[in-house]
C-alpha cells in the first residue's frame, strides 16, 4: 500500500488536466440530437414529436398503440413480431388504412394507471 501524501503543484496540474480531458473527450462522443426520427414511404426521416402511451391494443394479428401527442389521439400498428406498419395515424386514417382492424375487439394492455382527478 502507497502511503498518503499531499498532492504537489504538478500532480493537481495533471489531475485537473486528465479530469478537462475526460470531458472534452466525453461531450465530443456524446449524442447531440437524440430525438427519435421515423422513416416515412418515400425513405426520407420526420421528426417524431414527444408522446405519451395511454395504451397498448392487442390482437390476434396487430398490436396498436395508442399515444397522446400533443393533446391529440394518433395511433402505431404494429404486426405481432413488433415491426412498425404504420404510425402516427389519427382515427380517421387509421380506419382507412385498416379497415378490416376492430379496436374495440382487441385486448387493452395499459403500461399507465389512469386516476380519476378528484376535482373534476
Amino acid at each position: 500500500m502507497i502511503p498518503a501524501r499531499p498532492l504537489n503543484r504538478m500532480e493537481w496540474t495533471a489531475m485537473a488536466a486528465t479530469f478537462v480531458a475526460v470531458v472534452a473527450v466525453g461531450r465530443a462522443f456524446s449524442a447531440k440530437d437524440v430525438s427519435a426520427k421515423t422513416p416515412t414511404l418515400s425513405g426520407e426521416t420526420t421528426r417524431v414529436q414527444p408522446s405519451k402511451n395511454l395504451l397498448t391494443l392487442i390482437g390476434a394479428e396487430h398490436l396498436v398503440r395508442v399515444d397522446s401527442r400533443s393533446g391529440a389521439t394518433v395511433y402505431t400498428v404494429c404486426d405481432r413480431s413488433g415491426n412498425v406498419l404504420a404510425s402516427n395515424l389519427t382515427q380517421e386514417q387509421l380506419g382507412e388504412r385498416f379497415p378490416a382492424l376492430r379496436l374495440e375487439d382487441l385486448h387493452a394492455q395499459s403500461d399507465t394507471l389512469m386516476i380519476a382527478d378528484p376535482r373534476e
